[in-house]
């Protein structure tokens, strides 16, 4: 087989800190993600869903990713003992951390690993050799360190909230730090690094480094100027470690193509299914009939990205990296026949904005979703779907991260009920509990035998560390106060003691009801029934919920029911719930 051709488009190279967006997705996700063999699978399935975006809004002609060598010490701890000092790993991490190249690898892609040398110096040789080619650089790194690399060919992609990327050139860097981006270094050594164990000059922040660096153009002036005599030393040693050093070994960047089949081969054998999934279906969009060089139209990589792919160029206002991230708002709806009220569905979610939305008893198969109208709305979308009845979906403005399809603890059960996915560093579900009726008999047996298993997986889920919240139709009416006066429901299996003493189980974990926090024991009823006038009359059950975890309680703003979805023509017999919780 030939060799390759050495690259000669001139679309932009994109080189990745891979240590950096693995830690950030390992970090984001739930532990819950598991790879084969019960190996961690979080960090994979964040970096990879990561790079497969990024791929797509950018369209660049190679991508190189940098990686960290944790089994060797650097060139800077053999200078600097304290650098980067006190830093742990999780095994599972560094387990992912060792794996993740070959994922990189099976996209088509190229690495650069080598002992002594960290992400970031990998990041600046191949910024130095793209533009002594002529050529345009996207440097992909969490860490501001990078900004030095900014220049009229190189633009950083730095993330802020919820998956947007900011670009950062020249002008943002001087905004930003009141430096140009060849003296980042000099700024970074007189300011310090806490990150990195960098004490920086005695005395001096963020203004003082740049008022110096206006005055005196670089570190060595300023310490010519007689300043920082008995500094001077550790000084260029600080100077020395936030260099990234672009002498780091390279490997040849030949001509790529994504081969997305590779991939989902290996993320299958990694029993990452749902990623499996979607490497396929690039697979599949990535050969159209007709030649293809890119391996990835600009048409399908627009499509793919939507509202994201418009976030990510836009550039970010001044304050915009300053602070916590902005609240998230997060809603249940239970919206019945997801076709049928699409219309209802789409104006309820311009009207709420909700930056996730949970949706029940879709009542259609995953390919009769509507997958690209919730597209144009902004939201991305994973759901688990089922003819005639059931049904779950989970929206997002970003992307979902779907980590369980199925509720455990019963293999033989088909009905689609249950969809777990992390986004945005919040793990959420879409729940859609058994009816129950008629009781007593064998779908009676089979709701209380579901919230059991509900109940034992929400143990699990509650411990996590970050926020989780079980969001959907529980299909229970907990207490008389959560149900107008009538005898008509006395016989429901909604309202009888076994199901009510299961709800009480799981709440009694440690869950919080969010809108009875909120609210208290006013009645805020969630269901009216199509049948008796129940809208016109009030006669409402409560039966939709957002269980909140101790991290996610620790968050609560506000919570509440959009009662008035309910009264609107063609509407669902539910109305959406909502919690708003504050950014991490």
């Amino acid at each position: 087989m030939p060799a390759r051709k050495e690259r000669s488009d001139r679309r932009p190279l994109l080189v990745v800190d891979g240590d950096s967006f693995a830690h950030r997705s390992y970090h984001a996700l739930p532990k819950s993600i598991r790879r084969t063999g019960d190996l961690g699978g979080g960090a994979v399935l964040g970096f990879a869903n990561f790079l497969v975006r990024l791929v797509a809004s950018e369209a660049p002609g190679a991508v190189l990713v940098g990686w960290d060598t944790l089994e060797a010490a650097t060139y800077r701890q053999e200078l600097f003992p304290d650098y980067q000092g006190g830093r742990e790993f999780d095994d599972e991490l560094v387990e992912q951390l060792e794996v993740l190249p070959r994922l990189v690898a099976a996209c088509g892609f190229a690495n650069a690993k080598a002992a002594g040398y960290e992400a970031d110096d990998f990041l600046a040789a191949a910024v130095r050799r793209e533009e002594r080619k002529g050529g345009t650089v996207l440097v992909a790194s969490g860490d501001r360190d990078a900004f030095q690399l900014a220049s009229d060919r190189t633009t950083v992609l730095y993330p802020l909230r919820a998956g947007e990327m900011a670009r950062i050139g020249p002008a943002e860097v001087r905004e930003r730090y009141g430096v140009d981006p060849p003296q980042v270094p000099d700024f970074i050594a007189l300011r310090g690094d806490p990150s990195d164990r960098l004490p920086g000059a005695r005395g001096v922040g963020a203004k003082g480094a740049a008022d110096l660096l206006r005055r005196y153009g670089a570190l060595e002036q300023v310490l010519a100027s007689g300043r920082f005599a008995s500094q001077a030393t550790e000084l260029r040693l600080y100077k020395k470690i936030a260099t990234m050093n672009a002498a780091a070994p390279l490997p040849s960047l030949r001509a790529q193509a994504p081969t997305w089949d590779k991939a989902a081969a290996l993320a299958r054998e990694w029993g990452l299914n749902q990623l499996a999934a979607r490497l396929e279906k690039l697979d599949s969009a990535s050969h159209p009939p007709g030649p293809s060089s890119s391996g990835l139209s600009r048409r399908s990589a627009s499509s793919s990205s939507g509202k994201e792919h418009v976030a990510a160029r836009d550039k970010p206002g001044r304050d915009a990296n300053k602070g916590k991230s902005p609240p998230i708002k997060i809603a249940t709806f239970n919206i019945n026949d997801v076709n049928k009220r699409l219309p209802n569905l789409l104006a309820w979610l311009k009207r709420s904005r909700p930056d996730i939305a949970c949706l029940q008893e879709l009542k259609s198969t995953d390919a009769g979703f509507p997958k690209a109208a919730l597209e144009r709305a902004g939201y991305r979308s994973t759901s688990v779907g089922q003819r005639t009845y059931n049904g779950v979906a989970i929206l997002a403005r970003t992307e979902p991260h779907p980590t369980r399809n199925t509720l455990p603890g019963d293999r033989d059960d088909a009905q689609s009920r249950y969809l777990e996915a992390a986004v945005s560093g919040i793990l959420v579900t879409s729940l859609y509990a058994p009816n129950g009726n008629p009781q007593p008999g064998p779908k009676f047996d089979y709701k209380l035998a579901w919230m059991k298993r509900l109940i034992a997986h929400a143990q699990s889920l509650l411990a996590l560390e970050a926020p989780v919240v079980l969001a959907g139709d529980f299909n229970v009416v907990p207490t008389e106060r959560d149900i107008y006066r009538s005898r008509s429901w006395v016989k429901d299996a909604l309202l009888q003691p076994a199901p009510r003493a299961l709800f009480r189980r799981l709440l009694d974990q440690g869950w919080v009801d969010a809108v009875h926090a909120r609210h208290g024991d006013a009645g805020m009823y969630t269901y009216w029934d199509y049948k008796r006038e129940c809208w016109p009359r009030a006669a409402g059950l409560r039966i939709d919920f957002l269980l909140l975890n101790k991290v996610a309680a620790s968050r609560l703003i506000d919570a509440g029911v959009d009662k008035s979805t309910r009264g609107e023509e063609g509407a669902s017999d539910h109305a959406p719930v909502w919690v708003t919780l504050r950014g991490g």
